[in-house]
């Protein structure tokens, strides 16, 4: 439910043309409801003064439609005055049972529901449904957070705490995406303590690694996550049976990036017209080892993934991945 301006349903005549919201001054209201109900034969405004002070405004609606309950009806909709200021709003249907009311309003507002209350999105203003004067009405004002009863408070602290919970996005490398589009499981997550110098990292460390292989035909992919290492873990892929430059395609498939693996020299791929991001391709060759390093850039920094493709032993192929550029 949106923040409300005024009640939902009367909201429809009467926010195209003005803005009338809970805690303005009564005389700002007054001069927005004067406006607003001019020309309108259905509609009658009868002011309530006392001790010279404006207390309430009604306006009498003569068979009025509410869309969002689906129902025409005579209805009045008082604006609650309180030491000059608009402090509550009651819609009172005199020609409708309770229990009525009640149904139609909980029909279409039912998501909005805490105990006997509907609430909007910020849990700033709500609304209930109730007799007053023998009347079916419904009441809207703002939240008076210690006045509800416990069990309410508590849901809407709950409520309040999933909103305010970052949203959880499992991370799925793009080379490990590519993966699962053309390669089979065949070996599922083991949980399994490894050395980061079988990695070939600079420092020797035990560390746990979650481990999955992937398999087609002849072709095998055993990927290490090492979730410790890093700011989002890193990722060794180790290839068997396939070339240097099929490994490598497959990761330019996955990233999206356009390469070419037949020049040996150092390669810029920009990926928009301000030349500000980019990525780039640098081919070596240490002590008989080849090896593919792409980095990416972003407003000129250094960012996203790291990526370092080498060829071990034939047939074998190491792909290193970390986020942020870390190597």
């Amino acid at each position: 439910m949106k923040k409300l301006i005024t009640l939902l349903f009367i909201a429809v005549q009467i926010t195209a043309y003005a803005q009338v919201e809970l805690g303005q001054s009564s005389y700002e209201v007054l001069q927005e409801l004067t406006y607003i109900t001019r020309g309108r034969d259905n509609w009658e405004m009868i002011k309530d003064y006392s001790g010279g002070e404006l207390q309430a405004i009604s306006i009498n609606q003569y068979d009025q439609v509410f869309y969002d309950l689906n129902l025409r009806a005579y209805a009045v909709q008082i604006f609650v005055m309180k030491n000059g200021i608009y402090t509550y709003n009651i819609l009172q249907f005199p020609t409708l049972k309770l229990d009525f009311l009640k149904s139609r309003f909980d029909t279409k507002y039912y998501n909005d529901k805490i105990g006997d209350y509907y609430f909007s999105d910020d849990f700033e203003e709500m609304r209930s449904v109730k007799e007053i004067n023998n009347t079916a009405s419904i009441v809207y004002q703002k939240v008076d957070f210690k006045s509800l009863p416990e069990a309410t408070k508590k849901a809407i602290n709950q409520k309040i705490t999933e909103k305010a919970a970052p949203e959880v996005v499992e991370y799925i490398n793009p080379l490990e995406n590519r993966l699962i589009d053309s390669f089979a499981i065949c070996s599922s997550n083991k949980t399994v303590e490894v050395n980061t110098k079988d990695f070939g990292m600079d420092y020797e460390m035990e560390t746990i690694s979650e481990r999955v292989a992937y398999c087609l035909d002849d072709k095998k992919v055993v990927l290490n996550f090492l979730p410790q290492e890093g700011i989002y873990g890193f990722y060794y892929f180790d290839f068997y049976g396939q070339s240097f430059d099929e490994v490598t395609k497959l990761i330019l498939e996955g990233y999206d990036f356009e390469f070419d693996l037949n020049s040996l020299e150092d390669q810029k791929m920009i990926s928009d017209s301000e030349k500000k991001n980019y990525h780039t391709l640098q081919q070596t060759v240490k002590e008989g080892t080849r090896i593919r390093e792409i980095r990416s850039y972003y407003n000129d920094s250094l960012g996203g993934d790291y990526i370092r493709i080498e060829e071990k032993d034939e047939g074998h192929i190491l792909v290193h991945i970390s986020y942020n550029g870390a190597a």
